[in-house]
């Protein structure tokens, strides 16, 4: 009968995803349009949560600057679709809805491809008062993710807001044939 010792060491990890980080990943992937609306919408669900304005914040003075940026690129590539995109964001976090969305349908006549665009271009139009517009963008963008369940979703909430044979409604009638196959 032999004895012998071992010492036996095992190390593992392993990631939590805490309320907390659930919240934190969720916030990074906000545009800042996005972040503000989030922000608002806490604000008015919890009476204790308080907002401090001062005179001008900081995503003001930036968003302002970014804008008069965006300008200058503009003036240098006004064909470009990623510096219009770009341009187009900088005026929807300034609050300049109608120059936001002219120049992001701009960028989308450009590019029919970008996902960042098209979520953009949609918080332009429910910001214009469009929603069945927001929608239909929302959709084309889900589709392009491949959310065929989403896109069917929000295509059938345009068509229900989408004059009937129009070149949007029939779009979103596309995007319902492809997401119900």
């Amino acid at each position: 009968m032999a004895l012998s010792q071992r010492l036996d060491l095992r190390q593992s990890q392993s990631l939590v995803m805490t309320p907390q980080l659930q919240q934190a990943i969720k916030l990074l992937q906000f545009s800042n349009a996005e972040l503000t609306e989030f922000v608002e919408s806490e604000l008015e669900k919890n009476p204790l949560l308080e907002a401090e304005e001062g005179e001008r914040s900081f995503s003001e003075e930036a968003s302002e600057d970014n804008v008069t940026a965006y300008e200058k690129a503009v003036a240098m590539a006004p064909k470009d679709s990623l510096i219009l995109a770009g341009y187009g964001r900088a005026l929807l976090a300034n609050n300049q809805i109608s120059a936001a969305l002219k120049t992001l349908e701009n960028a989308r006549s450009r590019d029919f491809r970008s996902t960042k665009l098209l979520r953009d271009l949609a918080v332009a139009y429910a910001r214009s008062n469009k929603p069945e517009m927001a929608s239909l963008v929302t959709a084309e963008r889900f589709a392009l993710q491949g959310r065929l369940k989403d896109a069917n979703i929000h295509a059938k909430r345009a068509v229900l807001g989408l004059p009937t044979g129009s070149p949007a409604w029939q779009k979103a009638q596309d995007i319902l044939s492809i997401s119900t196959k």
